[in-house]
């Protein structure tokens, strides 16, 4: 294990747990990719990306900002910590949206299904 890895677990630099609640689409969606991947996880990066990034557990590398704020049917949800608006939420939920590309996670703050 390296030491970011240790730093990210230590409680006083991780958010409290948020509750994340996830829709009938967006689990069927994680136990899809769980059957074609294997482990896989979710990362929430608005520094990086505007999309909810889906990747291989075992091509996952966290960053010195990621720390994990939940679990949603054994996927680790990792969120970058230097997004205020994400860390200070204590519900979110889990969805799909489909583009052109295919479907997609989504995060909602709680309570706007």
């Amino acid at each position: 294990m390296s030491a970011t890895l240790r730093v990210l677990d230590r409680p006083e630099t991780a958010p409290a747990r948020v509750e994340v609640r996830a829709t009938p689409g967006a689990l069927e969606l994680l136990e899809r990719l769980r059957l074609e991947a294997g482990g896989v996880a979710l990362l929430v990066a608005p520094e990086v990306t505007d999309e909810v990034l889906c990747l291989g557990r075992r091509d996952f590398v966290l960053g010195p900002n990621d720390v994990k704020i939940a679990t949603v049917r054994g996927c680790p949800i990792y969120v970058d910590r230097r997004a205020p608006s994400l860390v200070s939420l204590t519900t979110m939920v889990l969805d799909v949206e489909t583009d052109a590309l295919g479907p997609r996670f989504v995060f909602r703050a709680g309570g706007k299904e």
